[in-house]
């Protein structure tokens, strides 16, 4: 916050939201063993299993490049010239110098995801588990809602209106290369396509590789089981409709309204 008026701002927009659902997930890596460095404060330690971990999300959980670039640019804004960087307001520069950890100079010979075996089980509301192969990916992304990296809508028109903030499902995505994920990014073309919609997931990562929830990004130094399920529906206060600047784009209001009066709608 620059000025006190901000300050009222957000006062008067949050006696005017509204209340709206939204799922909660819960992810759980277990480890071989205890971990070299700590997680984030989100994890807690499961007592009935001293290497396993627990933490919860809303928006999205995200393994490989992005990851790795957030984890990057966390790293930074804590030196001095950071600091200095971000007050300036060029946070985005920051992010550009950091794009390198996406290996995108290694081309074709860029290392991909850990995944064992390039798949995942999975399982949808009412049925039973399955299994879908992603073969080599550079980035395995699930999201809860239509945004992410700060607002980019990664869906394409003919996927986004399946895509609902409480319906217990997820959509998966996965991010192949370094200009896929430029593109996706930047200018939001070569949207990728969504794998699946799963209501829980697992999978195991064999080495060391960068996650990512909800914004907040560590590295662990070894492999691990991942485990992905609903967890319960919470409530969140959306924006009001009517200050200008609030909604632009892609980014509707109407997305927030109930699950089912979507899909009635769709």
């Amino acid at each position: 916050l620059k000025r006190v008026v901000d300050l009222v701002h957000y006062v008067q927009w949050t006696l005017a939201a509204d209340a709206v659902p939204l799922d909660q997930w819960r992810v759980r890596l277990t480890l071989p063993e205890s971990p070299s460095q700590d997680l984030p404060p989100v994890f807690r330690r499961v007592p009935s299993s001293p290497n396993t971990f627990e933490g919860y999300f809303q928006n999205y959980f995200s393994i490989g490049m992005d990851a790795a670039v957030t984890y990057g640019v966390e790293r930074s804004r804590r030196s001095c010239f950071g600091k200095l960087v971000f007050g300036m307001g060029l946070g985005k520069m920051c992010y550009g110098i950091q794009a390198y950890r996406t290996k995108g100079f290694l081309c074709c010979c860029a290392p991909t995801l850990s995944i064992e075996d390039g798949s995942f089980r999975y399982q949808l509301p009412g049925s039973e588990l399955e299994q879908v192969d992603i073969g080599h990916t550079r980035q395995l992304t699930l999201l809860n809602i239509n945004s992410y990296g700060s607002g980019r809508v990664p869906f394409t028109a003919e996927e986004l209106p399946r895509v609902a903030p409480a319906d217990r499902q997820l959509e998966l995505f996965t991010v192949d290369n370094a200009v896929h994920f430029g593109c996706m990014m930047g200018p939001q073309r070569c949207l990728p396509a969504v794998k699946a919609r799963p209501q829980s997931l697992d999978f195991k990562i064999s080495s060391s590789e960068y996650f990512q929830m909800d914004g907040e990004s560590w590295k662990l130094d070894t492999g691990c089981h991942v485990e992905v399920q609903w967890h319960r529906q919470v409530r969140m206060l959306r924006p009001p409709t009517c200050p200008i600047g609030i909604w632009v784009g892609r980014q509707v209001p109407g997305f927030w309204q109930g699950s089912q009066t979507r899909r009635a709608s769709t």
